[in-house]
């Protein structure tokens, strides 16, 4: 175009709108292509349960701007890129030498960690809308600093790769890496952030699935049956129909304990409450030489179930209610009831709760085994859907590093065809855009991995909970995902054989 006239910025302006007009069809073609395979996606059990083909729909405006968005951003991508393109009438495209990926780089993520571990146990501690928008923030600059650091991790994997390799086509790839790893880490920027989102979400959710009370809290007993003022401003039960609810959960057959928590606040701001030793000691909660020594408890673990230390009457803690007055005359702000498992006795302790305490108590009682079973759920519902978002991000990185093996082959088939003609076998030259190619891949995806483990571990220990590997879902959807990601973009070099051909190499 040049050599017959057109300048520099016609050519720009006619790749973008090339660009835009791609970016437009390929749009048209996805939404073409939802609306066939809705209905057969409704039908896959991401969350426990199908949906219905009107649940997967994409409003207006968000598809406007999908529509819309997407062919403008690879507009001005096209024109982005031939920024770093010297286009004059006799070397038609020569393409200016890129920057090497600076040390700077590591700086962004550097402040984002930093600023992670810093402030996230101050905002655990305090909570707030503030402290949310800035753990935001904090996150956000993690993320970007996830991306501006891939170049310069690229780098890092061709030098590898250069100072390890023992054979011509390890060099080659190593070389490719290091000449322009902004162009090589393009084509995997959204697998990075993916694998680190889904590596903090799938570790968490394992965490939460073992159910270990953090340290200085006791387990509840399978079976137990609570009934929670502690964490609400609820009044206490009174006095006299406690006695009579407690003396009634006794009665029941399979109850084997039963620890009435008593207080002689108002409604319940403080989360220490009384009992008498001798409940918790039958509720296999406490081991005290006294049983019928009154102790002050820490229930702010109930919503996890969960009971914290053990106080005697004689602390000095600040926390503690008096407790030379008479339990029995003082109201009560829950109830644990530990029974024998059986669905009878859990049932029949629910409704005697129910029926004695009317309205006052702000929730229904529940099991310690219902609340496990929920929080599971809660958690491997959160799991599933992040491992089907990391399949599906893997599959799209692998068309979208298949796109780049392609345009790399195309604009290296005259030197691939001079290797080949000096002697190179073409077994070789694929070795070149499978190691460029898997390289990076798993390098990075390693990179994303470690660093989301060493995040979820951050939040964990702030948490007082311990640490638990992802399952082997997530690491089988790692694997799977990671394999179908390199085959798709593999399969860009089958044509190599022929884009290479002897001919390729003539020139006028």
């Amino acid at each position: 175009m040049r050599l017959v006239g057109a300048l520099p910025r016609q050519v720009r302006t006619i790749a973008a709108i090339e660009a835009a007009v791609s970016a437009l069809c390929g749009s048209a073609l996805g939404f073409a292509g939802f609306a066939i395979v809705r209905p057969w996606a409704a039908r896959i059990n991401v969350d426990g349960s199908p949906f219905f083909p009107s649940d997967l729909h994409l409003r207006w405006p968000y598809a406007a701007l999908i529509g819309l968005g997407v062919p403008v951003l690879s507009a001005l991508a096209a024109l982005v890129s031939l920024r770093a393109a010297q286009l004059d009438p006799l070397g038609v495209t020569r393409k200016a030498t890129s920057r090497p990926a600076a040390w700077w780089r590591v700086l962004p993520l550097a402040a984002g960690a930093l600023g992670f571990v810093v402030t996230l146990p101050i905002l655990t501690d305090t909570g707030g809308d503030h402290g949310v928008w800035l753990l935001a923030a904090v996150m956000a600059l993690l993320i970007v600093g996830i991306v501006i650091i891939g170049p310069w991790l690229t780098t890092g994997v061709g030098k590898v790769l250069i100072w390890t390799g023992r054979r011509a086509a390890t060099t080659l790839a190593g070389h490719r890496l290091t000449a322009d790893p902004s162009a090589s880490f393009r084509a995997i920027s959204g697998l990075v952030l993916a694998v680190f989102l889904v590596t903090l979400t799938s570790t968490l959710s394992s965490a939460t699935q073992a159910h270990l009370p953090e340290p200085g809290r006791i387990a509840l007993p399978v079976g137990t049956v609570v009934t929670d003022f502690a964490d609400h401003n609820a009044a206490p039960l009174p006095a006299e129909r406690a006695n009579a609810l407690v003396a009634r959960l006794h009665a029941i057959d399979g109850v084997t304990a039963v620890v009435d928590l008593r207080t002689t606040a108002g409604p319940a701001p403080a989360m220490r409450v009384v009992t008498a030793c001798g409940n918790l000691r039958a509720a296999a909660m406490a081991d005290c030489p006294d049983p019928g020594r009154t102790v002050s408890i820490d229930v702010r673990g109930l919503a996890d179930g969960a009971v914290g230390d053990v106080l005697t009457d004689d602390t000095d803690d600040t926390d503690a209610t008096d407790a030379t007055a008479d339990l029995g005359s003082l109201p009560m702000l829950g109830l644990l009831v530990t029974t024998n498992a059986h669905a009878g006795a859990i049932e029949s302790a629910r409704t005697a709760i129910e029926s004695a305490t009317d309205d006052a108590a702000p929730t229904l009682p529940w099991a310690f085994g219902e609340l496990k079973g929920q929080n599971n759920y809660q958690a491997d519902q959160m799991a599933r859907i992040a491992n089907s978002v990391l399949l599906v991000t893997l599959v799209i990185a692998g068309f979208s590093l298949a796109v780049s093996v392609a345009g790399g082959l195309v604009e290296r088939k005259r030197p691939f065809a001079l290797l080949r003609l000096a002697g190179m076998r073409s077994r070789d030259l694929s070795w070149v855009l499978i190691v460029e190619t898997a390289a990076p891949l798993i390098g990075i995806a390693t990179t994303s991995v470690l660093l989301g483990l060493a995040v979820a571990a951050d939040v964990l220990r702030v948490n007082h909970l311990p640490w638990v590997p992802p399952g082997s879902g997530y690491w089988w959807t790692l694997g799977a995902g990671l394999a179908a990601a390199l085959t798709v973009a593999l399969a860009a070099t089958i044509p190599l054989r022929r884009i290479t051909s002897l001919q390729t190499a003539r020139f006028e």
